[in-house]
């Protein structure tokens, strides 16, 4: 305690001479999860029951398979960047397309 009192002297004295005058260190945070903070929001405080299907795109019943797939890899990479708002689009519009195949004749 002793030592650390003498190096706040030293310390204090030298600031003095100098004009000095100590202060805190600022730094920007380099926080991935910061981007989400800033990023758009959905509001989901007006949800008022089941999600409502979004329109089916002009796509062909034999199609909808490959374009699933592909909804899906983009979907992972959207979670891989946590786009997580993005990543839930897809994830729905995914299960739309897979609906609409379901009750869609061959």
């Amino acid at each position: 305690m002793d030592e650390t009192a003498r190096r706040r002297t030293v310390q204090q004295a030298y600031n003095t001479e100098h004009g000095i005058t100590p202060r805190t260190i600022i730094r920007a945070m380099d926080n991935p999860l910061a981007a989400l903070v800033s990023g758009d929001f959905i509001d989901v405080s007006n949800d008022s029951g089941p999600r409502k299907k979004g329109p089916i795109p002009d796509v062909s019943r034999k199609d909808a398979p490959r374009m699933v797939g592909t909804l899906r890899k983009e979907m992972r990479a959207a979670a891989a960047k946590l786009e997580f708002e993005r990543a839930a689009e897809l994830r729905d519009r995914i299960q739309d397309l897979e609906s609409w195949m379901l009750e869609t004749p061959l």
